[in-house]
């Protein structure tokens, strides 16, 4: 596996358990969690314009997996 794929697994775990320990640290945890949403949601809107789009064999699971995480 290459260094850059542990690298990206590594900070990944880190952001998870970084913003799950800031949830629960909180005494309102739906409005930490919210908070952090709207965080995640900044930082990828602003990276939106640097990266290429999904192919279109991807859109389906894309709409499944949404579908999967709003129910």
């Amino acid at each position: 596996m290459s260094s850059l794929v542990v690298s990206a697994a590594l900070v990944g775990a880190l952001l998870h358990a970084s913003w799950n320990a800031l949830v629960k640290s909180r005494s309102d945890t739906f409005l930490a969690t919210v908070m952090v949403a709207v965080g995640a949601g900044t930082m990828a809107a602003l990276a939106l314009p640097f990266v290429a789009a999904p192919q279109a064999a991807s859109w389906a699971y894309i709409g499944l997996s949404t579908a999967v995480q709003l129910a």
